[in-house]
């Protein structure tokens, strides 16, 4: 159970019995999974997961990213890279 739900936010549980992710949207339940996926990691020897419990959300409303000026030749890469 979420203590808060926001947006985008999501909440994990991993216990003996199942793994247990709420989100309140569709983002929220992206980013519960890649989380997941992340503890999981990439030995499939044993993909075992130590019981946890993560709560999260994004502190601002608003997301941005930083681009430098590409060179010329890179333009092209970029405009596909933010499509």
């Amino acid at each position: 159970v979420l203590s808060e739900t926001r947006p985008e936010g999501y909440g994990l549980s991993v216990r003996a019995d199942g793994v247990f992710l709420l989100a309140p949207d569709g983002r929220g339940l992206v980013y519960g999974a890649e989380a997941l996926l992340q503890m999981l990691g990439r030995d499939t020897a044993d993909p075992s997961i130590s019981p946890c419990r993560i709560e999260d959300y994004p502190k601002m409303s608003l997301r941005g990213v930083h681009f430098f000026v590409p060179a010329r030749e890179d333009i092209p890469f970029i405009r596909r890279l933010i499509r």
